[in-house]
């Protein structure tokens, strides 16, 4: 066995003596590490590895075939191949299905090993399927430094080195307490067995803000006429009471955003500009305003976002774009509809899009954007019934 592979294993170790026997283990890599993890489970626990290439597929089949060297956790290897050839796609399109292959199972992770392709990727997705008390160890390739942006700046992380001009690992948790009980479960090995380079003090929780983002809805007035006149207490109901009323509803983006850069480690916040809700708060802060975009702004000043990120690309007008400019860092967009008449493209400084050509106009405007594809919200399959079909398949809407 390499002094590398002999690394991987003893921080492994150390991290499941401290989840426990009935941890949860996802690996994108050789399959190496979760074999090995789950040697230590229970049989409450499972292990979970990807694989991107025929041959290492195999050998890691086989290698459960044999035993594993022991265990009683579940153990499954999942075949996903990069595309390649004449499907070969740069970006996350490529890698797409490889990254995005565990969140179709259904559950979170205690433990994640990063140590094979597409780390960035995986890294991001994997932040989102990681236990709040669980670990990532990502594998550092000197070749590979994309997976650190990949980090949020919320995250505690544990630097260790390899052995001698190899690769080195990282440890990440949400909780710095995670990584301070492994670190010091590791201690009397740092420096030696794990590289003379491996640090040797606390690992803390890294000290910069977390990023901030404000997304600014604007629901349809017959939507909002509507919910008021079905729920007339909300008449009289405090602010917050109104906005979790409407978000429950799933209208729209709902806080489907939101929350997503909430998993990533961000501190995120929804308005709904029109109606009856922001006179509730304009009331409640002991203010006199009833004008849409003044009342935006006067929150804003509160909330102090790095990043104002409008939903409908109507609001941004030349006039409201110059209010909303000195409040944040970065003002961004989307849009997946006809562009509004007076929308001011220029004075935005990203717009995503899930209309590719969209994409190519707004740069040539000189504004950056980016083709970002629908997706859909789980959590609104939680939301409703289950009904028997009239028809197998219905769309509602239209793109005007």
């Amino acid at each position: 066995m390499s002094a590398l592979a002999e690394t991987q294993r003893q921080l492994v170790d150390a991290c499941v003596r401290q989840l426990g026997s009935a941890a949860s283990v996802l690996e994108w890599g050789d399959g190496a590490a979760m074999v090995h993890a789950t040697r230590r489970l229970g049989t409450g626990g499972r292990g979970v590895a990807i694989v991107a290439d025929d041959k290492t597929y195999q050998a890691a089949q086989a290698a459960i075939r044999d035993g594993g060297g022991g265990g009683a956790a579940a153990r499954e290897v999942f075949f996903v191949p990069l595309a390649s050839g004449a499907d070969a796609v740069e970006g996350f399109a490529g890698v797409r299905d490889y990254a995005l292959f565990p969140t179709s199972l259904g559950q979170p992770f205690s433990l994640i090993v990063v140590a094979g392709p597409a780390s960035a990727a995986c890294v991001a997705v994997g932040w989102l399927l990681l236990d709040p008390k669980g670990v990532m160890l990502l594998r550092r390739r000197a070749s590979d430094g994309d997976a650190d942006g990949a980090i949020p700046r919320s995250a505690a992380s544990l630097t260790i080195s390899g052995p001698p001009g190899s690769d080195t690992f990282l440890l990440v948790a949400k909780e710095a307490a995670v990584v301070e009980a492994i670190a010091a479960d590791l201690a009397p090995d740092l420096g030696t067995d794990l590289g003379t380079d491996a640090p040797r003090g606390r690992p803390t929780q890294q000290s910069r803000p977390r990023p901030s983002c404000v997304f600014v809805n604007q629901y349809y007035p017959e939507f909002l006429a509507a919910h008021y006149l079905e729920h007339p207490h909300l008449n009289w109901a405090t602010y917050a009471e109104q906005k979790a009323s409407l978000q429950a509803t799933c209208f729209g983006e709902s806080d489907f955003y939101s929350r997503g850069l909430q998993q990533a480690g961000w501190s995120a916040e929804d308005l709904i500009v029109n109606g009856p809700l922001q006179l509730t708060w304009a009331r409640e802060a002991g203010l006199s305003l009833t004008n849409e975009i003044d009342i935006l702004v006067e929150q804003l000043r509160r909330l102090k976002p790095q990043v104002i990120y409008l939903q409908n690309l109507g609001y941004a007008t030349q006039e409201n774009l110059a209010k909303l400019r000195p409040l944040a860092e970065l003002i961004v967009g989307q849009i997946a509809c006809p562009v509004p008449e007076k929308t001011h493209v220029p004075g935005l400084d990203i717009v995503f899009t899930s209309f590719p050509h969209f994409a190519e106009q707004f740069r040539k405007l000189g504004t950056t954007s980016y083709y970002q594809p629908l997706a859909f919200e789980p959590r609104v399959l939680d939301a409703i019934p289950t009904t028997p079909r009239d028809h197998l398949l219905t769309f509602v809407g239209g793109i005007t």
